[in-house]
């Protein structure tokens, strides 16, 4: 599988995660991650994206 494929594909399992916890995952640097995903056009959130997930995620915890 190509790399581009396993950012895609940890992403979608993790949206939240960046390059380099991307680049642990798949077994490669930071940098070939963000330039694999530069030329690939995959995405990574941004910090604010990643506030209103978590907020989102929060949310749907059920209230004790």
């Amino acid at each position: 599988m190509k790399l581009h494929h396993r950012i895609k594909k940890a992403l979608e399992a993790h949206p939240h995660w960046g390059p380099s916890r991307v680049a642990e995952h798949v077994g490669t640097s930071a940098r070939s991650v963000s330039v694999t995903a530069s030329r690939n056009g995959v995405k990574f959130m941004s910090t604010r994206q990643i506030e209103d997930w978590a907020d989102g995620e929060i949310l749907r915890l059920p209230e004790d």
